[in-house]
């Protein structure tokens, strides 16, 4: 995927948007949106998208190779770790504090995050592996257990 698609992925499997005020452009809800590839918007977020070498329509191409900075920032950055935790209120929530706040079970849980995140039910394995997780620590924490480990698995970059 290219960097605006991962971006609009993780905004769009956590429900929680990500909105870019461009001063010249104006406001637009999807990275895919943006006016230009290079620079736009500006800050921590350009460098977030230029880690997934977004190039720009001039002189530099797309290129498609992976690094590890672009799983760094899936592992660590507060753009995918805010959307991972549980937060906000009625139309702000987001899926993990839906599913939270609905009393759901550690498998219900599970089974939000795997199709919100990755499109799919977990197989038994993860399932398995995911419950084990939740066995440690208060269940607020929890989201952060599963969300994150599954943004950074392959399938998130061809379910969306």
């Amino acid at each position: 995927m290219w960097a605006e698609e991962v971006a609009d992925a993780v905004v769009q499997s956590s429900g929680m948007p990500n909105p870019y005020n461009i001063a010249t452009f104006g406001k637009v809800d999807w990275a895919m949106q943006l006016p230009d590839t290079a620079n736009i918007p500006g800050g921590a977020m350009a460098s977030w998208l230029d880690s997934f070498m977004r190039g720009n329509r001039d002189n530099e191409d797309r290129r498609t190779e992976g690094s590890t900075l672009q799983v760094l920032n899936l592992m660590n950055d507060s753009f995918v770790l805010g959307r991972s935790k549980a937060q906000g209120k009625g139309a702000t929530s987001n899926m993990m504090r839906l599913a939270l706040d609905n009393n759901a079970t550690d498998q219900q849980l599970v089974s939000t995050l795997f199709l919100n995140v990755l499109s799919r039910y977990p197989s038994d394995d993860e399932m398995q592996t995911a419950l084990a997780a939740l066995k440690i620590g208060p269940r607020r924490q929890k989201e952060r257990t599963c969300c994150g480990p599954s943004i950074n698995k392959v399938d998130f970059f061809f379910s969306y």
